[in-house]
C-alpha cells in the first residue's frame, strides 16, 4: 500500500501483481496494528472486512478489544494467493508486572470491494 493514500481504510486498489498485493497488505496490516497500539480503535475497526463490520458494530468492537497490552508490532512476512493473504506479525506485549514478551501472530487478509481487509478469527 502506498503511504498517505493507501493508509486510508477506504482506499480502493487493483489486485495487481503478487508483489503489489503483498506490499499493500503489508502496509495495511502495519497500519492496523499501529492503530491498535495507539488505542485508536475507530481506525483499527475500519480495517475489518465489510461483512464483519455489517454484523459487529464499532461499540461492540470497542468492548471486545482491550488496548494497552501491545507495545510494538512489525510485519514479518506476507504471502498472497489471488484474493487472500496470510500475514505473520511479531507483536511485543506486556501484562501487569511481566517482562515484555514477543508473540508471532498469524492473520488473514481478504480482497473484497476492491480493497484488502483484515479477517478476525472470531
Amino acid at each position: 500500500m502506498v503511504f498517505g493514500l493507501a493508509g486510508c481504510a477506504g482506499f480502493s486498489v487493483k489486485p495487481g501483481s503478487a508483489s503489489d498485493r503483498q506490499e499493500i497488505v503489508r502496509e495495511r496490516a502495519q497500519l492496523r496494528w499501529d492503530a491498535l497500539i495507539k488505542g485508536d480503535l475507530d481506525t483499527a475497526y475500519k480495517y475489518l472486512t465489510p461483512g464483519t463490520r455489517s454484523i459487529v458494530s464499532l461499540d461492540v468492537y470497542r468492548k471486545k478489544i482491550r488496548p494497552g497490552l501491545w507495545e510494538k508490532a512489525s510485519v514479518e512476512s506476507v504471502s498472497c494467493e489471488a484474493d487472500q493473504c496470510e500475514v505473520f506479525m511479531l507483536v511485543e506485549y506486556s501484562y501487569r508486572n511481566m517482562k515484555s514478551r514477543k508473540l508471532q501472530v498469524k492473520e488473514f487478509w481478504l480482497l473484497d470491494e476492491n480493497d484488502w481487509w483484515y479477517v478476525p478469527k472470531n
